[in-house]
């Protein structure tokens, strides 16, 4: 049945194509599967065509590249007829299709990291040396667990009745079951200790007989997922290695609690969700790389006629298709990622992770991809080191600088792609970050110790690069970031511009923020992306950071951008029995999509950036009667920054210009203002040829429960509204100085 509200798009369709082979996906119709492709260098389809049969999903990829021309390609013979044309010198990157992929791959354990072979070469250079940084995993991610001990295994909810506090401590408590067995079966075994794989052993098996059954687990997909994933994973990294140290008993039991658990996250995710034809539920594309791959790779057993390790297999095959083709929904080519820098480091973590995982169990490099070579550009340009209140989507850097596993991910590019400044980037935050941070986003996700050690083992160190100090301009064209960043290596003198217009609109993670920008200057937020991550669900981030009241774009007669409700489908609310805060049904992901904008043009002189975006579409369905909004923003040499505005309406309205930031404007005469932070200070003046009617300011978040916000900092909101008009040409002006 066709899913009559997300297709995947057709292609390569008359666009240019990025990586060779190309990548092909089109419209998901189940009663054509099967499959078949056919690739051609004529439209006849003639003899000079590739035909690839048994195709059991809609989208995939060659296990060979193609000679640089023009080609057309249909599915099945009756379909539509589509066109691409291949480069010379475009990045390789066939796959091996799933007959031929597992030639190198053995049923030794373990498989996941190091296989045996790799694992006595670890142990003998722990004979002569500290290799990898083993000490400081051995005593901070080992020793220091065995004195924690495992944890218990959560409890249900109170009614079954989500809590935030409690669903967020849950997932920690799995997080530390998964880090407890990792830590542990990996120093057992490298060390060949009995008593340390004694206790992973029993750490193992306990995990195993928590409750998988949905009707009553506290840690199924269901019911947690973020439970889920890490229970999944403690189990097949156990699995993996210690199976030669389990009984066949034991064996049984911990597999059949690691198949359960998988079966019912692969069937959430390719049957009930389709993430080929829906590829916008970020969890479900997670759990390929969280918790699938590594799941199915502890499980399978390539002479086996069990329908398990089938199963498994076929989940794996279809991870790694997924990851090759489809994947990433949320960017492309330009590596821009358009729920911004913090599920960026999320999803990087597990997926980059995953990968090494193929990479080092069958020899499928798919680090080789465009996007991969390119995502790290998107980090060091718009979530710069010093930068905090300086970002877009949810739970952007509010208060935080970029933190360490952000630093670890571009380490690991840097690693990958040799590319220095990835490198500078890891070591400007190291400088001033912890090891193993107690923020919940660190200590409830990572154990940078096991991150620290899996790199030094894997890559070498790269020299740093830094970046240039004159102004750099890059555009992210997949996701509709622009930033600008001047002296980006010298944080006393770093000034940055980020401005969003975004095809995605405001759809899961994103807000409904087109048009909008964030300003920072000599270290200090100036205009900023304005409230604080209270949590997922809540009403500051309903009622107010995923409104547009609550960015630095515009409101026309009050009204933003379409943003939801944003929860109907959402994989918290479809979890059964579970009182989601009293998020109502009410989510259109269409409308959130189609609510978009766009980057039109970027423009760079030797002494000007100039950006023009489009923002109609985003307004349109809460304010039918616009007829164009586009914005520009000039950054010239002199650290001026100018931006127009232009509204054409169908009927007279008004217009007001939002500018938020931590401390209070002082509001001036002649339409001016100026903002003073530390030892910066913004000058503003605003003109429109509708008249200012007024500038007002206010340091309240309307909609909000104040339990919600007791205890934290005030922020300002400054609008500057005009009077009636049909056209609207206003133009804001601000000048940042040093005092």
């Amino acid at each position: 049945m066709m899913n009559d509200q997300f297709t995947t798009a057709i292609s390569p369709n008359e666009i240019p194509v990025y990586e060779n082979p190309p990548r092909f996906t089109w419209p998901m119709a189940e009663a054509f599967a099967p499959y078949v492709l056919e690739i051609s260098q004529d439209a006849s389809f003639g003899e000079n065509t590739i035909r690839i049969t048994d195709i059991p999903y809609n989208f995939y990829v060659l296990d060979k590249t193609l000679e640089p021309r023009k080609y057309f390609w249909r599915v099945n013979s009756h379909s539509k007829v589509n066109t691409f044309e291949l480069e010379i010198d475009l990045p390789e990157s066939p796959v091996p299709k799933a007959s031929t992929r597992y030639t190198k791959a053995t049923n030794d354990h373990p498989r996941l990291w190091l296989n045996p072979d790799k694992i006595k070469k670890f142990r003998k250079k722990l004979d002569n040396e500290d290799f990898a940084n083993f000490a400081a995993f051995y005593k901070n991610s080992v020793l220091n667990r065995i004195e924690e001990g495992f944890p218990k295994e959560p409890k249900r909810y109170p009614e079954d009745k989500r809590v935030v506090d409690l669903w967020r401590g849950n997932y920690m408590t799995c997080q530390v079951a998964m880090c407890y067995i990792r830590s542990l079966s990996i120093a057992g075994v490298i060390l060949e200790d009995d008593a340390i794989i004694e206790k992973a052993k029993a750490a193992l098996l306990e995990l195993a007989a928590w409750d998988w059954r949905l009707e009553t687990g506290s840690t199924t997909r269901l019911y947690n997922d973020e439970c889920c994933y890490r229970v999944g994973y403690g189990l097949a990294y156990g699995y993996d290695w210690l199976y030669e140290y389990l009984t066949l008993d034991e064996r049984d039991i911990v597999f059949n609690a690691l198949y359960m658990r998988t079966k019912e996250v692969a069937e959430y995710a390719i049957i009930e969700t389709k993430i080929h034809n829906f590829p916008y539920d970020s969890h479900a594309v997670r759990s390929l790389s969280m918790m699938i791959i590594p799941c199915t790779i502890a499980m399978l057993d390539l002479d086996s006629d069990d329908q398990r390790h089938k199963d498994a297999q076929q989940w794996l095959n279809y991870a790694i298709d997924y990851l090759s083709t489809i994947y990433t929904p949320w960017g492309g080519v330009d590596g821009g990622w358009a729920e911004g820098p913090a599920y960026w480091t999320t999803g990087m973590a597990f997926v980059t992770e995953a990968i090494n995982f193929v990479k080092n169990y069958l020899d499928i490099n798919l680090f080789e991809r465009a996007f991969f070579q390119k995502t790290g550009d998107f980090i060091l340009n718009v979530n710069p080191p010093d930068t905090y209140y300086a970002s877009f989507c949810d739970q952007s850097n509010q208060g935080d600088k970029p933190g360490p596993k952000t630093a670890f991910n571009m380490r690991l590019f840097a690693g990958i792609t040799g590319n220095g400044h990835y490198q500078w980037y890891f070591n400007r935050i190291m400088e001033r970050s912890s090891m193993a941070p107690q923020h919940f986003s660190d200590k409830g996700w990572w154990d940078l110790y096991y991150d620290d050690m899996v790199f030094n083992h894997d890559y070498g160190t790269v020299s740093e690069e830094k970046p240039q100090p004159d102004i750099q301009v890059k555009h992210f064209r997949d996701v509709g970031w622009v930033a600008i960043n001047k002296n980006m290596a010298d944080f006393k003198e770093h000034i940055f511009l980020l401005m969003k217009s975004s095809p995605y609109g405001s759809l899961s993670h994103s807000h409904a923020d087109q048009n909008a920008f964030v300003l920072f200057a000599f270290g200090q937020p100036l205009i900023i992306n304005s409230g604080y991550y209270i949590g997922y669900g809540t009403q500051m981030h309903l009622n107010w950071r995923k409104q547009t009241k609550s960015a630095n774009t515009i409101l026309i007669d009050g009204l933003g951008q379409y943003a939801g409700p944003d929860y109907e489908g959402h994989h918290l609310a479809r979890q059964a029995s579970i009182d989601i805060q009293n998020i109502t049904a009410g989510e259109n992901k269409v409308k959130q999509l189609s609510a978009k904008g766009e980057v039109v043009d970027v423009k760079r002189t030797k002494n000007a950036v100039e950006i023009t975006a489009d923002a109609t579409a985003a307004y349109l369905p809460n304010v039918p009667y616009l007829r164009n909004y586009t914005r520009k923003i000039h950054w010239q040499a002199d650290d001026t920054i100018v931006i127009e505005d232009r509204i054409i309406l169908k009927q007279p309205g008004k217009v007001s210009v939002l500018l938020h930031a931590l401390n209070a404007f002082d509001l001036g005469e002649d339409d001016t203002f100026t903002l003073v932070v530390e030892d910066v200070l913004l000058k503003g003046k605003t003109s429109s040829n509708s008249k200012i009617a007024s500038i007002t300011q206010s340091d309240e978040f309307s909609g909000v429960d104040k339990k919600e916000i007791e205890g934290l900092d005030k922020q300002y909101h400054l609008a500057i509204h005009t009077q009636w008009a049909v056209e609207h040409e206003i133009t804001t002006t601000l000048q940042i100085e040093q005092r």
